[in-house]
């Protein structure tokens, strides 16, 4: 049997080149070490995807792209996982036994491997969304999901939703127990993106007031259906608050951000800074601001593998609570990979479904 990928070799003038490779599928005797084989059934575009295939972010070449995804077990050699098994799986495959591993933060394990971003080894299955399969290795998380959450809802589970799990579990130890449990804490969140209006929704299921601002009002509004308040930009300034949450990313304006931050956090407050993943994020702040208001300052890259269980828990306790297929659009087939790239674009789609299997 095989399988197809989506190759990416690079980009020019913002173009991204990409063929379509085919590959062979390795049976359960060729698997090693806790290996799995996954045949992929949702995959959705990230971001960090398309900025890449623009050029702004450089990773190796030749490479097959994409983290996001869920999918049907083909072969495993990891005991009690079988095959037909539907699940979602961590971005990280990490080893156990580093410093970092034992101690963490775990996702900066020294030998790390994430998906989507390695070289691709010739004639071997990917280690990248962007194809019919993808193989796991023995340091990977793989998580069971039930077969009520359609591609649409469980693929962008393992990177957006679980890294907003890491933003809010840390945001909360940071603030504190009884700061959490002794007020009506609020939160202010800067981005209405995906992951913006997932931390709408975590936050004010651990009861949290929250406020959502965005440059746009369409995607402002948008938090409301997720358990935030739209605020404009421009009325940040009249509020306070416990905890404040930057996804909105870099740019040239980036540092003020951070600075309006500091500035509408009540004393004792945390920022927790997850978007700022570019060059272009220079900070326009003073150790001054930092001390007077006994601030703490979190940095949040992608997530500790424990989080994609609690991301999983969640949207099952919660998938009819918010309108979360509205955030995906339709599926699309990945043979037709340049389309899918136009769509996502657009910014129409918080996040577009591409169908592997077509």
């Amino acid at each position: 049997m095989a399988g197809r990928c989506v190759m990416f070799s690079g980009s020019t003038n913002g173009q991204p080149a990409l063929t379509y490779q085919d590959f062979d599928l390795p049976t359960r005797e060729d698997l090693t070490d806790g290996e799995v084989l996954i045949q992929l059934t949702g995959i959705t575009v990230c971001i960090s995807d398309m900025h890449t295939m623009s050029g702004r972010r450089i990773e190796p070449t030749p490479s097959v792209l994409g983290h996001e995804g869920c999918g049907t077990v083909v072969a495993s050699a990891r005991d009690g996982l079988d095959a037909g098994s539907y699940v979602t799986f961590s971005i990280t495959d990490t080893c156990g036994e580093c410093p970092q591993c034992l101690v963490g933060p775990q996702q900066k394990c020294t030998k790390l491997l994430k998906y989507g971003h390695v070289k691709y080894r010739q004639d071997s299955v990917p280690q990248g969304c962007f194809s019919s399969h993808i193989i796991v290795g023995g340091g990977t998380l793989i998580v069971p999901l039930p077969d009520t959450l359609p591609p649409s809802l469980a693929s962008p589970v393992n990177c957006a939703l679980a890294t907003m799990v890491e933003a809010r579990e840390r945001s909360v130890l940071a603030l504190g127990e009884k700061r959490l449990l002794e007020s009506s804490p609020s939160c202010l969140i800067f981005g209405a993106g995906l992951l913006g209006l997932y931390g709408c929704a975590l936050f004010k299921e651990a009861g949290f007031t929250v406020f959502c601002t965005n440059k746009s009002e369409e995607r402002r509004l948008k938090s409301e259906e997720f358990g935030g308040r739209a605020i404009a930009p421009e009325d940040v300034g009249d509020h306070k608050f416990d905890v404040v949450v930057e996804v909105c990313g870099g740019g040239a304006q980036y540092g003020e951000v951070v600075n309006t931050a500091i500035k509408v956090l009540k004393p004792g407050g945390v920022v927790t800074i997850v978007g700022a993943v570019t060059p272009n994020t220079q900070l326009n702040i003073t150790g001054e601001q930092i001390v007077r208001k006994c601030a703490t300052i979190l940095g949040v890259h992608n997530y500790q593998q424990k989080q994609l269980q609690t991301a999983v828990n969640f949207l099952k306790e919660h998938q009819h609570s918010y309108p979360w297929d509205s955030l995906v659009s339709a599926p699309l087939p990945m043979s037709n990979f340049e389309e899918v790239v136009e769509v996502a674009r657009t910014m129409k789609y918080y996040r577009v479904l591409v169908n592997p299997q077509l």
